[in-house]
């Protein structure tokens, strides 16, 4: 499963198979709970260029034995 939405409070929402095993697990246990994760700070990490000029930024500065950085990181407080 991956994070499909975050909401304007920074929730997050899961899609699952409706025949999926962790779907069965819930329908078998009535003691399972719902679990809302509402995060108040995160931190990121993306490239500025997108992922093919930051693939060939990698090959490049593998060839020459330097590290191209492309990227951008910082915090967030939700």
């Amino acid at each position: 499963m991956s994070v499909q939405q975050a909401d304007e409070r920074g929730h997050l929402w899961f899609l699952s198979a409706s025949d999926s095993h962790k779907n069965a697990e819930i329908a078998a246990d009535p003691r399972i709970t719902v679990i809302e994760f509402a995060p108040t700070d995160g931190y990121y990490w993306d490239n500025k260029h997108g992922d093919a000029v930051a693939g060939l930024k990698i090959l490049i500065g593998a060839a020459i034995g330097k590290t191209l950085d492309d990227s951008i990181e910082g915090r967030v407080s939700l």
